[in-house]
């Protein structure tokens, strides 16, 4: 029967090289996992992150270039309806035939500005419960306003 020898107080040598084994097999799991996550995990993270925002960035780009295309459109059209003479400030009704139409089915235009070189500008403004208002602005009627 083989004995181990000991002095009180002391572990043997074979539990140490054990210890001292799951310790260094410890240290190296621990240094394996963080080395994977400094160089795997957070680079991938960082990637897909940034693939995201491209992708979110690249579509509201998209939508706003649409919508201001449209908007220079409408504008384009209102500028030669204007030099037709087609824009008349002192009818609000023929102004409300003309762009309520734009403003109802074209991009998500609350309001249409037309003004002429004196100043005198007539609104027309969808409010939120779905109702028209004009508004007629003549700074030579009421100067000041």
């Amino acid at each position: 029967m083989p004995t181990t020898i000991t002095s009180q107080g002391r572990t043997p040598l074979r539990r140490s090289l054990v210890l001292a084994a799951c310790g260094l097999a410890l240290a190296l799991l621990l240094a394996f996992t963080a080395a994977l996550y400094a160089f795997v995990w957070e680079p991938a993270r960082r990637d897909v992150t940034n693939a995201q925002l491209r992708l979110a960035s690249g579509q509201v780009e998209a939508r706003l270039r649409h919508l201001v295309g449209r908007v220079e459109s409408i504008v384009s059209l209102n500028r030669d309806w204007g030099q037709r003479g087609l824009v008349d400030l002192d009818d609000p009704a023929a102004f409300n035939r003309l762009f309520m139409p734009l403003l109802m089915h074209g991009p998500r235009i609350s309001s249409m500005v037309v003004a002429d070189e004196t100043g005198r500008e007539l609104l027309l403004l969808r409010e939120p419960d779905g109702r028209w208002r004009n508004r007629l602005t003549d700074p030579q009627r009421h100067p000041g306003s």
